[in-house]
């Protein structure tokens, strides 16, 4: 049982009450506002992470059916032509 639902637990071990830690905040803040304003700058260009992403997967993917088809085709012609 935790000490927040058992009296005499709250007797042995009493919880300092939490004070605002006020550097740390500000960090935060900073830290928050940094990456809005680079969210904001990326809005700004179009430029996101999907968009940069999709195009070179999609030609990565149709990349590798080309060669895939084409590694089939030569195969399928050299057994035809006896070679293989």
């Amino acid at each position: 049982m935790s000490a927040a639902h058992d009296p005499a637990l709250q007797d042995r071990y009493p919880l300092q009450p939490l004070t605002p830690d006020r550097a740390r905040a500000a960090r935060l803040r900073a830290r928050c506002h940094q990456r809005l304003v680079r969210r904001e700058q990326w809005r700004r260009c179009g430029l996101t992470h999907r968009t940069l992403t999709t195009p070179v997967l999609a030609s990565a993917l149709t990349g590798a059916l080309c060669l895939l088809y084409a590694a089939t085709l030569l195969g399928n012609t050299l057994r035809l032509v006896g070679i293989l």
